[in-house]
């Protein structure tokens, strides 16, 4: 979920940010909260901070996450205030044509504390979208109630990160949901600490954990992925390996990864890759024996590395080499 953010700054942006440098001239509504929570002048030394670091960030290129925004796999969703005066309408639309699976809702008439002065509003339809595009999911869905305070949430939002990465938790689909901001989300399920993690499948809560139990977590998570898998039958290799492939909009299965390539060819594909500043995921076929062979009879293509676009096979290095000299390889990553 995303509001009041941009990608990227503009000269326009630096100018609104100066406006309001000084937090005493912040309504009450914006400022009452967060001076009661960082005293006055802990949140004006913080927010010069912050004002600072978006000045050097534009003298740098202005990306702030521009580059990193197809790599967002989840669905989201974007608010945002027609007048907010800090956030141009270019930048949400930016997100919406950069992520994958988004989705915009404006509110016409608002402006940048549109959590705040439509907050019966905003909760509700943040409320429909988590509850109804993850957890009425067939797949199970893991939501973590956390709090940016909290250094167990920390811990937490890193194992969750962890797995989430690993192939056996590939049907698994991973949320973060801020308990305090979301309070009717958390009302509604009980959350009376954080963090917390939730269980749902099919739009039901199959289990909880309280605390930063990792052991517990991972064992939780394992064991309803079993119990869907047994209910399902077992996911057959097919269906792993088109999870894997459209895994990313650019997969490469390779030996290795793309810090340590582990052959020659890989590791050409890799460079190849990276000159063309795309974003792309890497699978290790050295960690996964099944994986491996079951790939090579499934695309019909006997060697790796195997290059995948949008879930289509493109082929190995000499057909990459080929499509980046002649230019096609770069239309094909757009």
């Amino acid at each position: 979920m995303i509001w009041g953010a941009n990608a990227y700054i503009l000269p326009g942006d630096l100018e609104a940010f100066e406006k309001i440098r000084d937090v005493s001239k912040w309504s009450s509504r914006m400022a009452d909260p967060l001076i009661k929570l960082y005293t006055k002048d802990g949140l004006q030394e913080m927010w010069g901070s912050w004002c600072d670091t978006m000045v050097e960030i534009f003298k740098n290129g202005g990306d702030i996450c521009k580059s990193s925004l197809a790599d967002i796999q989840c669905p989201t969703l974007i608010l945002h205030g027609h007048k907010d005066p800090l956030v141009a309408q270019e930048h949400p639309m930016h997100l919406l044509e950069n992520i994958r699976n988004a989705r915009l809702h404006v509110y016409p008439e608002g402006k940048h504390n549109i959590h705040l002065k439509y907050a019966e509003d905003f909760n509700a339809i943040v409320s429909k979208f988590i509850m109804s595009d993850s957890c009425l999911q067939p797949s199970l869905t893991v939501i973590h109630f956390q709090a940016a305070w909290a250094d167990q949430c920390t811990q937490v939002n890193e194992l969750l990160d962890t797995l989430a990465k690993q192939v056996d938790f590939a049907s698994v689909k991973f949320y973060s949901c801020p308990a305090e901001e979301l309070s009717e989300i958390a009302i509604k399920y009980n959350i009376e600490s954080v963090p917390t993690v939730l269980l749902f499948q099919l739009g039901e809560k199959v289990d909880r954990v309280d605390g930063a139990d990792a052991p517990k977590i991972t064992e939780k998570v394992r064991l309803h992925i079993s119990k869907s898998e047994g209910e399902n039958k077992t996911e057959s290799i097919d269906d792993k390996l088109k999870a894997l492939i459209n895994k990313d909009k650019v997969m490469l299965f390779m030996k290795g990864d793309r810090v340590k390539p582990r052959c020659g060819f890989s590791r050409q594909i890799i460079e190849i890759l990276n000159s063309t500043g795309v974003s792309y995921s890497t699978f290790d076929i050295l960690q996964d024996e099944e994986v491996r062979q079951s790939l090579k009879v499934y695309s019909d293509w006997p060697t790796y590395p195997q290059l995948y676009i949008k879930g289509e096979l493109i082929g190995g290095l000499d057909i990459v080499k080929e499509m980046m000299a002649d230019g096609s390889l770069a239309t094909s990553l757009v």
